[in-house]
């Protein structure tokens, strides 16, 4: 009788038993319900492939497990005839499933001691000991118009380009200011925008002169204007378009990013945790000389001899 033919049989043969496992006890347990090339098959592991693929305890999924114990075992057979833990393809896939089964092992003796949880009082531990995180500096949108410092009578003129827009107030600065901009400032870049320049943010490097900055945040009311500022060979006057003050974001604001972080760093530390049972009672010896030695394919060609494995 084939091989094939035996499997079949007994799986038919066996369909009177396999209603009664459910109900077995004692040495009963140990009772094989098949054999496969001289390995047995248990009737207290069908019972645990039950329960590991959560399946209701029916006569035909017993059935259908026994059919899939039968395949495994008969592949772990025919790899052992056919010398597959020789091959090293076939060696580093099963060290890569057992590295994996033994982690989910370790993983949960792990966190039957170790909660992955975020509570509420971590999440505010973690916002007070990081307040300068959520700090936001202030920040002053400006314009501002640079004058070429040429003739001798230029701060002069500057001086009284800023007494006349002092004089004006609302859109009558603002129009004024542009028009300054647009005929004098050296700034090619704002000059065309009113000499919008954007954001300022104090603290941080800008390329404007730091007399510049400065002054940009000693403005407060939107619409005031600097004093002419003299700096890099050049005068200044800015106007503040926008101000924010400095805030630190409130917990509310970053409580989902801190429980999310929070608990990526309790799952490190289970995998750091689970990673160093691993190598638990193991002694790991690196031949750091001929690690120092060895050549990639993309260097020199010369090639290093490797010597078998240390561990197996």
């Amino acid at each position: 009788m084939t091989g094939y033919k035996q499997m079949k049989h007994i799986g038919c043969t066996l369909t009177a038993l396999l209603a009664m496992v459910l109900v077995i006890s004692g040495c009963e347990r140990n009772a094989f319900v098949a054999k496969v090339g001289g390995q047995t098959i248990s009737a207290a592991a069908l019972l645990q492939e039950l329960e590991h693929a959560g399946l209701p305890a029916s006569k035909q999924n017993l059935e259908l497990l026994l059919g899939r114990l039968i395949t495994q075992h008969a592949a772990e057979y025919q790899a052992k005839a056919l010398n597959l833990d020789e091959d090293p393809d076939y060696r580093r896939k099963v060290r890569l499933l057992s590295l994996e089964v033994l982690r989910e092992r370790y993983k949960q003796q792990v966190l039957q001691h170790t909660s992955l949880e975020v509570t509420e009082a971590e999440i505010t531990s973690a916002y007070e000991q990081h307040q300068t995180r959520f700090f936001r500096p202030a920040k002053a949108r400006v314009a501002l118009i640079v004058f070429e410092r040429s003739a001798q009578d230029s701060a002069k003129r500057v001086a009284e380009y800023l007494d006349e827009l002092r004089t004006l107030e609302g859109d009558k600065r603002d129009m004024q200011f542009q028009r300054l901009a647009a005929n004098h400032s050296m700034d090619r870049a704002s000059r065309y925008r009113g000499g919008d320049i954007g954001y300022l943010v104090q603290g941080e490097q800008s390329h404007w002169p730091a007399a510049v900055v400065e002054q940009a945040f000693t403005l407060t009311t939107v619409g005031e204007l600097s004093p002419v500022i003299e700096a890099n060979s050049a005068l200044y006057i800015v106007k503040l378009v926008e101000h924010q003050a400095a805030f630190t974001e409130p917990l509310a604001a970053v409580r989902s990013t801190l429980r999310q972080e929070l608990a990526a760093e309790k799952f490190d530390a289970i995998k750091q945790r689970v990673e160093a049972k691993l190598l638990e009672g193991l002694a790991v010896d690196r031949n750091e000389a001929l690690l120092a030695s060895l050549r990639l394919p993309s260097g020199d060609s010369t090639s290093v001899e490797l010597p078998g494995p240390a561990l197996k």
